[in-house]
């Protein structure tokens, strides 16, 4: 670690405390939009990490991704089946596993309650130079990596981060290819 000087510790506290703040109004935010959608907060971020994904993951990815054991991940995809928002389909190769994917009225609703947020949050960002740009990605996929070697320390699977079939796996093997 690169020692800082006091007008160096100072801008360091102020991005911390930033990042801090930018995490409590998305939570706050993220509760919001649960509550209007009708899904608990759990759902919701797990509607957040199937729909991040970007394909279909497994119950046990998801379980994960969210820090949820097995059991609880069934009761909740089956209330997010049940409320129309998830839908399970037979795993290609696994015939003992399906796959778990976002229904077209969860996209509609994420687009809708979400959208918004996501343009302004662009908007901001297209305000930056390329080089601010390249410099706030950087940080920001800095500060994820901490986070999720923190998550992985409290208690959730490790497997998640080192497994290539995995959503954690897969976005790493994206980012090692760009």
């Amino acid at each position: 670690m690169r020692h800082v000087g006091r007008e160096g510790a100072a801008g360091v506290q102020a991005v911390c405390a930033c990042l801090r703040r930018f995490s409590l109004e998305r939570d706050r935010f993220k509760a919001g939009v649960a509550r209007r959608s009708g899904v608990s907060p759990a759902e919701f971020n797990a509607l957040d990490h199937l729909e991040h994904a970007g394909r279909p993951i497994t119950p046990g990815e998801l379980a994960q991704c969210v820090g949820l054991t097995s059991g609880a991940v069934t009761a909740l995809v089956d209330r997010l089946v049940q409320a129309g928002l998830v839908r399970r389909t037979p795993h290609p190769r696994d015939r003992r596993s399906v796959l778990l994917e976002l229904t077209s009225g969860a996209a509609a609703t994420g687009a809708r309650e979400v959208g918004p947020f996501a343009a302004d949050i662009e908007a901001v960002a297209a305000g930056l130079s390329p080089g601010e740009q390249a410099a706030v990605a950087a940080f920001l996929e800095s500060v994820a990596e901490v986070a999720g070697r923190h998550a992985v320390h409290a208690g959730q699977s490790s497997s998640a981060a080192s497994s290539p079939g995995s959503v954690t796996g897969a976005r790493q093997a994206k980012r090692s290819h760009t």
